[in-house]
């Protein structure tokens, strides 16, 4: 009696196991299904902004410029000011997902 009641013990648990295992391979399954219709709804609602030719051919966009232009907003050191600019944007962006509960003092 002891062994059919252990060999019925076993088959529960194996099932019980198997059946998470189907459980978690579906639920990943559906979950991965809805993330990539989410972002092709999402590809689909950018793609329809319309977007400029400016900014889809940047040489053209900047060959209008002379070289007069070029060279004093190099002697300006404008493109050290952009990048020191969009840097400290970028480290302030990042800080601002710290919580707030944490920078307590």
């Amino acid at each position: 009696m002891y062994g059919f009641i252990q060999k019925l013990w076993n088959n529960a648990i194996d099932f019980i196991f198997g059946f998470w295992e189907l459980l978690k391979e579906y639920f990943f399954a559906v979950v991965f299904f809805f993330y990539d219709m989410f972002l092709k709804i999402f590809e689909s609602v950018i793609n329809t902004i319309p977007v400029p030719d400016v900014f889809k051919d940047n040489a053209s966009f900047f060959s209008h410029f002379s070289a007069d232009f070029y060279y004093l907003f190099n002697q300006l050191k404008l493109p050290t000011c952009i990048a020191i600019i969009l840097a400290g944007y970028f480290i302030r962006f990042l800080l601002n997902l710290i919580p707030a509960a944490f920078t307590r003092v």
